[in-house]
């Protein structure tokens, strides 16, 4: 599942691209997923650029006629309805918004996946490898199956950050040296679904 918003309107259909190539090279992903959220169109945190929604429509329409996804979820943030079901089923929470009180989007990320375990293709204890639009992604070995076989040895482990390589290697590690859990990492991390909803 990629992430993205409108401040990426001239990078995102390239940014797929790097992604989408990058990960088939060593891979054969069930269904890719991208998140617009387009609840925003200002004030964002860490902003950056000015917004030019048609720019980013007329690339969310390249990528889909270029097939680099199979699924386009626009979250527009108007359907008060949707965020509080989303806030309800996944907060346990009783309000409407999108975003956090400083500002983090959250809402979108819960709906894409909401529309993954409701997809055809999602089978229990499927992973989903969620990331920012704009994260370097650079596969010369079958990352994504390693990743996998942490949660297959460890049915604690709910998420694994994607690893960083180094000059030693990969490190496939999910807990620290006092033995806690690594903490997860928001920009580019697997996810096991089944395990998240059942906390």
């Amino acid at each position: 599942m990629i992430k993205s918003c409108p401040m990426e309107h001239e990078t995102i259909l390239s940014n797929v691209h790097k992604i989408v190539h990058s990960l088939e090279q060593t891979t054969t992903l069930k269904s890719i997923f991208l998140v617009a959220d387009t609840s925003k169109q200002d004030g964002f945190l860490r902003q950056y650029t000015s917004v030019d929604m048609h720019a980013y429509t007329t690339a969310l329409d390249k990528i889909i006629k270029e097939r680099l996804v199979d699924k386009l979820v626009l979250v527009d943030g108007e359907d008060s309805a949707q965020s509080f079901q989303v806030n309800n089923r996944w907060l346990g929470k009783s309000f409407a918004s999108s975003h956090s009180i400083t500002g983090q989007q959250y809402a979108s990320t819960m709906i894409g996946f909401d529309m993954i375990r409701n997809h055809p293709c999602f089978e229990p204890n499927d992973l989903v490898l969620q990331m920012d639009s704009d994260i370097i992604i650079k596969c010369n070995c079958d990352i994504i199956r390693q990743c996998a076989s942490i949660f297959e040895r460890d049915p604690s482990v709910v998420t694994f950050a994607f690893p960083i390589p180094s000059k030693g290697g990969v490190a496939l590690q999910h807990l620290d040296k006092a033995g806690k859990p690594f903490r997860f990492e928001i920009r580019c991390s697997f996810l096991h679904l089944d395990r998240l909803v059942a906390m």
